[in-house]
């Protein structure tokens, strides 16, 4: 590895002076980052950072090694039924869109029942997605009909979360945003990579209506807002 300052690295919480040393070489070739880097994706249970993998890898690899070795993964999984996506800054190993027919049926009916979602459901999580945060007040005008139900849908599958509360309202309504399980499901980046709603428009993803009433463009405020960092302690009662 070449000579330069590694990331801050911290032992793992399970680590302790009694225990063994591990057996992980104290420097790595550029194929065995790579190699090990796939390891770590592949039996991780959730997305991982960058700095979470540096740290895994050793305290002498550099973020920029682990970035690397990521770009060189997402060139070997070129021509792979699977890819590594970023979500919220994340990365994690997918299986590809047009294999999920396939998917399904391995795991049954019920397990496709249970993903997939209404037109309703999509047209109220646009609306979160590209106005965030948004009132339920504010989804419900664009709508046209309450959605009280639909918002808890989300709420339980993990979509949209509550935010904040909207001070300069009688009533301080919640604020409703999307959240990290979001933009992994739908493989984003980040909440500024939403599509074009042209694109869902055609896709007929989302009703013409709604599409009409929502901003043209890509730019919902980041997960990481301070907005976002407002969390209220209770979730608010949707009727």
């Amino acid at each position: 590895m070449p000579d330069s300052p590694a990331i801050a690295a911290e032992p793992a919480e399970s680590a302790s002076p009694e225990e063994p040393a591990d057996d992980i070489p104290a420097t790595l070739t550029e194929d065995e980052l790579t190699a090990a880097t796939e390891a770590l994706l592949f039996a991780a249970a959730e997305p991982l950072k960058i700095e979470t993998l540096a740290r895994a890898l050793g305290k002498g690899v550099r973020r920029e090694a682990v970035a690397a070795a990521l770009e060189r993964l997402n060139e070997f999984y070129a021509a792979r039924a699977f890819t590594l996506v970023e979500t919220a800054g994340k990365f994690a190993l997918m299986s590809r869109s047009q294999y999920a027919p396939f998917i399904r049926r391995l795991y049954g009916n019920k397990a496709a029942k249970e993903e997939k979602i209404s037109p309703a459901m999509l047209d109220t999580l646009a609306i979160v997605a590209y106005k965030q945060p948004v009132t339920r007040a504010e989804i419900e005008t664009v709508r046209g009909v309450g959605c009280g139900q639909l918002l808890r849908q989300l709420l339980e599958r993990g979509l949209v979360r509550v935010t904040g509360k909207k001070m300069d309202v009688i009533g301080y309504p919640a604020l409703y945003g999307t959240t990290e399980q979001f933009l992994r499901e739908f493989g984003l980046p980040s909440p500024a990579e939403l599509p074009m709603l042209a694109e869902l428009r055609q896709m007929k993803i989302i009703d013409d209506e709604v599409a009409g009433e929502l901003p043209n463009n890509a730019g919902a405020e980041s997960e990481n807002s301070a907005d976002a960092d407002a969390e209220i302690a209770v979730a608010p009662e949707i009727a």
